[in-house]
């Protein structure tokens, strides 16, 4: 596992290689060839031994090593976000800690998503492409949660994508200058215009010393700036928003303790547990505790192998599914991102000051509550169902951007431009 550090990774010591190798074999040949074989090439046995602190594996997309207390004669505890704490359940002891990354090939999986969302792009709404970057995003994140701060390689990768995302909206308008696209156009919720974009790359990316790191669990030394442009507006970063699952594992413990009490009490009182017993813990543990109150909870409980169902559902839809691993009516949401937008406005100057970058002066509206973009105008909506050729269709898309570039053209007009042709910006009448 060269994810690893150097001393962290399973030193190569003559009895356990044999072992690991022995292992190997002994498992290979109970498989029948029919059903499935492993390959030595793409294996991996972790062997844990006097000389072998460390339990390596790869799980789900996640590595963990789980590195047990009894053998931390180098390394001290540790106490940041990526490191779980197992516990013995009876004793409540704390004996081993679990640390994660985030696997190779989930990587790959989310930088090919975002090619992919590039490459269907073609004549697309910006908006479209925008909630597919946040889907894609949103379910890298609430999957991976504490995991994706301490790979390195992804947070970069995250930045590197949100960019191409926001630069192939510019190419969208045939100018990649940054003064013309600050991230108010990106990030502004839909309500008020903006695309509503979700960002991870604002982000301060923590590194280690590099020449030690490569060999030793050193911790972070320094940061690393992510995205950043000409208006030093701190941009919300999504992962602050979403709960660790450490800390989402304690508290549906706590939670669901709390409801068996609670409902043990309204029994022997003879009455039913109401909205006001728990409000405090609905949006709370896993499975929510909303989930049992929904209407059809008694059909869900016979809904045997769902989760795993879910997964398979990936070889039989062509569509691409960025929760794949959770189901709303049986799990609850498991993320919220109401107070993610609340900030977002406010880093963005407030609305008023978010409508400064827009042509709202300029529509003498008395307030800005009327303005109401989700609604796409009647012509719109009435031509979509109709027999149309592919170049109206393609046509149609470009009404909501020509929407978007109108009503934010004060902003993408503005500055001054560089020393060259003059050309306009697609189709919009902005030079």
């Amino acid at each position: 596992k060269m994810c690893w550090p150097r001393d962290c990774r399973m030193r190569r010591m003559k009895h356990d290689v044999n072992l690991g190798r022995a292992v190997f074999w002994e498992i290979q040949n109970r498989l029948p060839r029919a059903v499935t074989s492993l390959e030595w090439d793409n294996s991996f046995v972790s062997v844990y031994s006097k000389d072998n602190p460390n339990l390596l594996f790869a799980m789900c997309g996640f590595e963990v090593r789980i590195l047990p207390k009894i053998r931390t004669f180098q390394e001290e505890f540790s106490q940041r976000e990526g490191v779980w704490k197992l516990q013995n359940e009876s004793t409540k002891e704390m004996t081993a800690q679990a640390f994660l990354r985030v696997d190779d090939e989930s990587m790959k999986k989310h930088e090919n998503r975002v090619r992919q969302i590039l490459m269907a792009s073609g004549s697309t709404a910006f908006t479209k492409i925008a909630n597919k970057w946040n889907s894609s995003l949103i379910g890298l994140m609430t999957y991976f949660r504490e995991a994706v701060l301490h790979t390195g390689e992804l947070l970069d990768l995250i930045v590197k994508c949100e960019n191409k995302i926001q630069t192939r909206i510019k190419i969208g308008l045939n100018s990649k200058m940054p003064s013309r696209f600050p991230p108010v156009v990106f990030y502004t919720p839909k309500e008020l215009g903006g695309l509503g974009m979700l960002s991870m790359g604002h982000i301060l990316i923590p590194q280690s010393d590099l020449r030690h790191s490569t060999q030793t669990e050193t911790g972070i030394t320094h940061f690393r700036s992510g995205m950043s442009h000409e208006e030093d507006e701190m941009i919300p970063n999504l992962y602050r928003y979403i709960q660790t699952w450490e800390s989402e594992f304690v508290d549906s413990q706590r939670v669901w303790a709390e409801y068996a009490l609670k409902r043990q009490e309204a029994q022997a009182q003879n009455r039913r547990l109401t909205l006001e017993d728990l409000e405090d813990s609905w949006d709370r543990g896993i499975p929510r505790i909303n989930t049992i109150f929904q209407k059809d909870r008694h059909t869900l409980a016979y809904d045997r192998g769902w989760r795993v169902r879910q997964d398979y559902k990936q070889y039989q839809t062509i569509r691409i599914m960025p929760f794949w691993w959770t189901h709303q009516r049986h799990d609850g949401k498991l993320w919220n991102l109401n107070n993610y937008r609340t900030d977002m406005i406010q880093a963005l100057g407030g609305v008023e000051g978010i409508l400064e970058h827009t042509l709202f002066k300029g529509t003498y509206f008395p307030t800005w509550e009327g303005l109401f973009w989700e609604k796409a105008s009647g012509f719109e909506e009435s031509m979509k169902f109709k027999k149309l050729t592919n170049a109206q269709r393609s046509g149609l898309n470009q009404i909501p951007n020509r929407r978007f570039v109108l009503w934010w053209s004060p902003t993408i007009n503005r500055a001054n431009v560089y020393i060259g042709f003059q050309v306009q910006l697609d189709l919009t009448g902005i030079f």
